[in-house]
């Protein structure tokens, strides 16, 4: 699997680091299957690691710029690390540039659509660099030939890039889930993840605040940190407004 992944064990960063761990973490309880991540990190020279059932290989971030990285010197360490493992089946989750030139039996998970989530962060160069992401992103799209859609509004959106064959299945979930209790405090509505304009926490508030109207005794509950503490504010505000 080549994945971002949780640099410290079950300590993970983001929605992809939390899908490839969970996946991995259940895949690799199969006897009959043996695992191996192949994962970016900022760590200078890494060393394989073992954790588990799971063997890790990091690969180091170069100093060019992320999206130039991740679709020229990533994705060439991580191709020549693959042809070492040589494993039976190659799971790619996000971004569909690390596929590029890599013939042997693979599948393609898109989480997100890389050169619209860029415009949400910000930076110099901020159209240059969606415009690369755009092309990389589309070769590596039209060219895998199985992919995981993880909800329909993928499909919408780049559909006509999506030539392969498409598998509709939802993202994995930890086990622990499956043991929640209902509340009997109800209608409560809880929100886990980043707080920021890419994840339309403004949207979500307005939304409430809708239901509010009409249940009094409804809750919203937001669980995650803020990207800037100028969108935290942002979203205090908004709160107090309605």
């Amino acid at each position: 699997m080549v994945t971002a992944f949780p640099q410290t064990p079950g300590l993970q960063t983001g929605g992809i680091e939390t899908v490839a761990f969970n996946l991995a973490d259940r895949l690799s309880s199969l006897t009959e299957i043996e695992v191996h991540i192949v994962a970016p990190t900022n760590i200078y020279m890494p060393s394989p690691e073992r954790r588990g059932q799971l063997t890790i290989h990091w690969i180091s971030n170069s100093r060019l710029p992320g999206f130039l990285d991740y679709w020229t010197i990533f994705r060439w360490r991580t191709h020549r690390l693959l042809r070492i493992i040589n494993p039976d089946i190659t799971h790619f989750q996000g971004l569909a540039g690390w596929t590029l030139g890599y013939s042997k039996p693979h599948v393609l998970t898109i989480h997100g659509i890389a050169e619209e989530d860029v415009m949400y962060k910000g930076g110099p160069f901020l159209k240059l660099r969606r415009h690369i992401l755009a092309q990389i992103e589309r070769q590596g799209r039209k060219r895998t030939p199985h992919v995981i859609i993880i909800n329909p509004y993928v499909v919408t959106q780049i559909g006509d890039q999506l030539v392969g064959t498409l598998w509709e299945i939802e993202n994995p979930i930890a086990e622990e889930f499956f043991s929640v209790t209902a509340s009997q405090l109800s209608p409560r509505i809880l929100y886990i993840g980043r707080i920021s304009s890419l994840k339309n926490i403004e949207g979500l508030l307005r939304s409430f605040a809708l239901v509010h109207i009409t249940n009094s005794s409804a809750t919203l509950r937001l669980a995650g940190a803020p990207e800037t503490s100028e969108y935290m504010q942002k979203c205090t505000n908004l709160i107090e407004e309605l």
